[in-house]
C-alpha cells in the first residue's frame, strides 16, 4: 500500500495542551512513523489568553518524526470559530482529511467537498 497524505484539521493545538490536542498528535506521530505524509492544520490564536501562534511550525524537526503545523487565523467565538483561509489547504492533494471536533471547520471541510474531493473522517471526540 501506498503511502497516505492526511491533513488533520484541529482548532486548537500545540503548543495548547489538552485532550483533543493530544490525540491528534500522538495520533499523526503513529501515522508517520508508518510511512504516511501527515500534517496539522490549525488555528492561529490561544484560546485561553489570544497570544499568537507562528503561522507554520515544525515540531520535532530534526527528531524521527517531524510534524508540519500550519495556522491561520480566525475570527468569532471560540465554539465556533471562522476561519475561511482553511479552505485552500483542503485542495493540496490529501488522501484524507480528518476533522477533530464539530466547528465551523468541519463544515468547512464537509460543504467544500465538491470542490475539494478528498474523503472527510470526523472524529467528534464526544461532541457537545
Amino acid at each position: 500500500m501506498r503511502p497516505l497524505r492526511i491533513l488533520q484539521v484541529t482548532r486548537v493545538f500545540h503548543p495548547h495542551l489538552g485532550g483533543i490536542e493530544k490525540h491528534v498528535e500522538w495520533l499523526s506521530r503513529a501515522l508517520l512513523t508508518r510511512g504516511h505524509h501527515v500534517e496539522v492544520l490549525t488555528l492561529d490564536r490561544s484560546f485561553a489568553d489570544g497570544s499568537a501562534y507562528p503561522a507554520c511550525d515544525v515540531l520535532d524537526a530534526d527528531g524521527p518524526t517531524p510534524l508540519r503545523v500550519t495556522r491561520v487565523p480566525f475570527a468569532g467565538s471560540t465554539r465556533y470559530p471562522l476561519a475561511p483561509a482553511v479552505v485552500p489547504h483542503f485542495r493540496r492533494g490529501w488522501d484524507v482529511i480528518h476533522v477533530h471536533a464539530l466547528d465551523f471547520l468541519a463544515d468547512a471541510a464537509v460543504t467544500t467537498r465538491p470542490w475539494h474531493r478528498t474523503p472527510v473522517v470526523l472524529s467528534t471526540h464526544g461532541g457537545f
